[in-house]
């Protein structure tokens, strides 16, 4: 049994099906922060919930679980095979979201449902985080092959594992992330026309990914992809008029910013008056 103050077990009525979430970084909190409860406690699989007190994307492993992502998994597989698992399915975002995918493609035979996940941890451009990057220094050395996700993914990907990104267009870091995804064998790149990095609360609130899961459980890829249509077209419905106006803010400054450009250099080129 997985015996951790960052690890929580809630066995379900249907103990063939198994949900793993991992928590994204907590910031301030100073208490595990178990994260998706609403959305599980709407299923009737089994649970386990992970959180990561280290705050450095899972890159010392889970204390009490184990030290790098490949103890973790063991971990996973024996709780599995003790308890008849034959449907698992992770799910987790932004820093939660990287665990997830890592995590679901050693275990394999699974689905994975990522959101806003980091995928290049040692680039500051694509983890917008300059001390995040100086603290992977201090990563597991065996999790050090997952810090190029994309890189890590391909080797793994005869693994039988299903994975889907969703990520928010209209916030610029997530967009760089997402797309050195493309190409991933078993993965899909899902943008949403969204502002900002709360792609998945906005998701759980408006009941999808209760409904993802129920499909992933189903093992039907079908209503999976069903459900995504349906859910991004009535996010572009919603927020069309919202970032379409974020956009032409965005136009409207650069413009702005040449034309002030032009000016100081028709300014720059007069002849002085003597």
């Amino acid at each position: 049994m997985i015996s951790s103050p960052y690890a929580k077990w809630e066995p379900g009525t249907d103990r063939t099906s198994l949900l793993i979430t991992f928590a994204a970084m907590a910031g301030t909190s100073t208490a595990p922060t178990f994260a998706f409860g609403q959305v599980a406690g709407e299923l009737q699989c089994s649970k386990l919930f992970f959180v990561d007190p280290n705050e450095i994307i899972y890159q010392r492993g889970i204390p009490g679980v184990g030290s790098d992502f490949w103890e973790v998994a063991e971990a996973i597989k024996e709780l599995q095979k003790r308890e008849g698992v034959q449907r698992t399915t992770l799910i987790g975002n932004s820093s939660g979201g990287f665990a997830a995918l890592v995590t679901g493609a050693i275990i394999g035979n699974c689905t994975v449902h990522a959101f806003n996940p980091p995928t290049f941890l040692t680039s500051p451009t694509h983890t917008h985080n300059k001390l995040l990057c100086r603290r992977m220094a201090g990563a597991n050395p065996r999790n050090k092959r997952t810090l190029n996700l994309s890189a890590f993914l391909k080797e793994e990907s005869v693994r039988n594992t299903e994975s889907y990104v969703y990520y928010s267009r209209g916030e610029a870091i997530d967009r760089k992330r997402s797309v050195l995804l493309k190409g991933v064998p078993g993965l899909r790149v899902i943008p949403y026309n969204l502002l900002g990095h709360e792609l998945a609360r906005y998701m759980a609130k408006e009941g999808t990914i209760s409904e993802l899961l129920r499909a992933s459980f189903n093992g039907n890829e079908n209503n999976i992809e069903t459900m995504v249509r349906k859910s991004r077209r009535k996010a572009n419905l919603r927020m069309t008029p919202i970032f379409t106006e974020w956009w032409m803010k965005k136009i409207r400054r650069r413009i702005d910013s040449i034309r002030g450009l032009r000016n100081i250099k028709r300014h720059a080129s007069m002849e002085p008056i003597s």
